[in-house]
């Protein structure tokens, strides 16, 4: 979907546009990997525009998902840490992740098996 914001100029609105579509293709080789956010190791799930920011979507194991402001960054793992210290890391997210509904069930079979 492309960013648009009625009170904005047309340049604006495709300068915020050309800006996501970078952010989309940096986050790309850790999409769906585990990151730090903060203190928390979660699941980067995308970049999304919040029509006056762009925010990180993350996945904490226990906390859900949540949005952060890409102005926070994250800290990727994936090819960063030892191989099997990344692959510990992702069994144990896996092992914590914590579905409440069985909507939630079905959507944590979906991450646990796409957690590099």
């Amino acid at each position: 979907m492309t960013p648009y914001n009625p009170q904005w100029t047309e340049e604006d609105n495709k300068r915020f546009a050309e800006q996501l579509l970078e952010l989309k293709e940096e986050i790309a080789p850790y999409k769906n990997t585990l990151v730090i956010d903060g203190y928390d190791v979660v699941l980067l799930e995308d970049v999304i525009d919040g029509h006056i920011d762009f925010y990180y979507v993350f996945h904490h194991s226990k906390n859900g998902r949540y949005e952060s402001s890409v102005v926070g960054g994250f800290i990727p793992l994936k090819g960063r840490i030892n191989e099997n210290d990344y692959n510990s890391l992702a069994r144990i997210w896996n092992i914590n992740y914590e579905p409440k509904t069985p909507d939630q069930l079905k959507e944590a079979m979906d991450i646990i098996n796409r957690v590099e």
